[in-house]
C-alpha cells in the first residue's frame, strides 16, 4: 500500500522525475570510465577506431555530466554492440557539441545484423551544423525481422584550422 500511495504521488508530483520502465542497453554511456588500448584512449565497454591523421578518440573535460565526455575528431569513432530483438523500436539518446566553427559533420547510426552477423539495416542521422552548446539528439527506429544485434556508432568532427572535434556524452539506447 506504501509503495502505492509513494508511486501515485510521484506521478502526480508537479516537476516529478519520469520513470522510463526500459532498461538501459548501452554500458559506459556517460564515459565515466576509460582504459588505454593498443589505439589509444577508449571509453571501457566501447571500441574505438585507429588514430586518424588529425588525432584519436580523447577524453574531453568538457562534458554534461562528469567527470568526461568523448571527443572525436574528423572520422575517429566509437561503437558499442548490444543484443537485439526484431520489432522493439530502440532509441538512441546522446547530448553532442561542436564547440568550434569550421565545417562540422557527426554522423550517428543505429546498425541492425541478423544471429550470422550479416548487416539488415542502418537508420543514420548526420548533424552538419556548428553547434556551440551542449545539444540533446535523438534518433528512433524498429528492428528489422532477424535482428540479433544492434550496434551504436558515432562518428564525425570538424575540419577547421586547427582541426575541430565533435564531442559527445550521456548516450542511452532504450528499447520498447
Amino acid at each position: 500500500m506504501r509503495a502505492a500511495l509513494l508511486l501515485a504521488l510521484l506521478v502526480l508530483a508537479p516537476g516529478a522525475a519520469s520513470v522510463d520502465a526500459s532498461p538501459e542497453l548501452l554500458r559506459n554511456g556517460r564515459f565515466d570510465t576509460w582504459s588505454l588500448g593498443g589505439t589509444g584512449p577508449c571509453p571501457d565497454s566501447w571500441r574505438c577506431s585507429l588514430p586518424p591523421a588529425v588525432g584519436a578518440v580523447a577524453p574531453s573535460v568538457r562534458y554534461v555530466s562528469a567527470p568526461l565526455a568523448v571527443a572525436l575528431p574528423e572520422l575517429a569513432w566509437v561503437q558499442q554492440d548490444v543484443l537485439g530483438q526484431p520489432g522493439l523500436t530502440y532509441t538512441l539518446r546522446f547530448w553532442y557539441q561542436h564547440p568550434q566553427a569550421g565545417h562540422c559533420m557527426a554522423v550517428l547510426r543505429l546498425l541492425f545484423y541478423d544471429a550470422a552477423g550479416e548487416f539488415l539495416e542502418r537508420p543514420t542521422d548526420h548533424i552538419m551544423e556548428d553547434v556551440p552548446a551542449w545539444t540533446e539528439r535523438v534518433l528512433t527506429a524498429t528492428a528489422p525481422p532477424r535482428t540479433a544485434m544492434v550496434r551504436v556508432h558515432l562518428a564525425g568532427g570538424c575540419l577547421a584550422d586547427p582541426p575541430g572535434v565533435f564531442l559527445v556524452d550521456n548516450v542511452s539506447l532504450r528499447a520498447a
